[in-house]
């Protein structure tokens, strides 16, 4: 199983997504969504890296995988999963990668 790294971005962003669920659905809704994409991350992606679509709009070309309203961006290495970027679904990701 590989490890898992998050880029300052992607850190940035679980903060930042944390932080709106707090102030527009209250800290259980917060934590609940938080404790999702966490399990998520470490669960799914940890078993099976492969899982999310190449998208090759960026360059270098990133993986991505949907989860509810965010598109988490990553790149698998031989040992690692570095978590790029975590966005919210209607966001133009190119700009943002």
């Amino acid at each position: 199983m590989k490890n898992l790294q998050f880029s300052q971005k992607a850190s940035r962003d679980i903060d930042e997504i944390y932080l709106y669920g707090l102030i527009n659905f209250g800290e259980d809704q917060a934590d609940f969504y938080s404790e999702k994409m966490k399990k998520l991350m470490l669960e799914t992606l940890r078993h099976n890296p492969e899982i999310g679509r190449l998208d090759t709009r960026v360059n270098p070309a990133v993986r991505r995988f949907e989860f509810e309203s965010h598109v988490i961006f990553y790149d698998v290495t031989e040992t690692e999963i570095i978590i790029v970027r975590i966005l919210y679904g209607g966001m133009d990701f190119v700009k943002h990668l």
